[in-house]
């Protein structure tokens, strides 16, 4: 019965997601270069992102126990993924394969985008308005108090470091975690290229950034 409602649960997220891009058809995700999910090692998940450039030291998977949480939090705060309506959006809103969590350095969310609310075709736009060149950048979607940086690195496990949390290191003014998947093909590159290229510059301490597989979000 469990191992059903999270099908039913990984199911609705792919099609929350398909919904975003206006259109179910093959020829638009083809188009966007979205593949249908598929489960992979995750000796194929690290190859694939240094395929994409992620230095190995930001390199994250995202555990599956994640899933379970927001399930728990998406309660406490009353949200509900079945339902389509403006109660549900803020718990929908994390359950994008691609997303951009600006944190503080206290760790509280400041700024927050995600693929919905991107736009361009046919490569998402994620850069529309000059909205990241300021820093922190002004934030795409309304913030919420779902989520935490403390809340959520907990979630990540690294194979060079096992699992990876108190990640928060104070001689950082903030965090940046960005959620990728290997099914949207070149989007999740083009986003991983574009932030590399975009942060590199700047002083070290300004910024630490995660890259995280999310996968397990949408696969068995």
């Amino acid at each position: 019965m469990i191992k059903t409602s999270k099908l039913i649960f990984k199911v609705l997220i792919l099609l929350s997601l398909l919904w975003s891009l206006s259109s179910c058809s093959k020829a638009l995700l083809s188009a966007y270069g979205i593949k249908s999910p598929k489960k992979y090692s995750t000796d194929q998940i690290i190859h694939i992102g240094i395929e994409y450039g992620i230095p190995s030291d930001d390199f994250f998977i995202l555990s599956n126990q994640y899933q379970d949480y927001l399930h728990s939090i998406g309660k406490s705060h009353n949200l509900n993924i079945k339902q389509c309506d403006s109660s549900s959006i803020v718990y929908k809103n994390h359950l994008q394969p691609l997303q951009l969590l600006f944190f503080d350095k206290h760790g509280i969310l400041i700024s927050f985008h995600n693929n919905c609310y991107c736009g361009g075709f046919p490569n998402l736009e994620w850069n529309n308005n000059n909205i990241l060149d300021s820093m922190p950048p002004k934030t795409a979607i309304p913030i919420d108090s779902l989520l935490t940086f403390d809340r959520i690195d907990r979630f990540f496990t690294s194979s060079k470091f096992g699992i990876a949390n108190g990640l928060r290191d104070p001689k950082y003014n903030y965090f940046l975690v960005v959620f990728w998947t290997t099914f949207m093909g070149r989007q999740s590159e083009n986003l991983i290229e574009l932030i590399h290229n975009k942060y590199k510059d700047l002083p070290a301490s300004t910024i630490r950034i995660f890259f995280v597989n999310v996968d397990c979000l949408f696969v068995d």
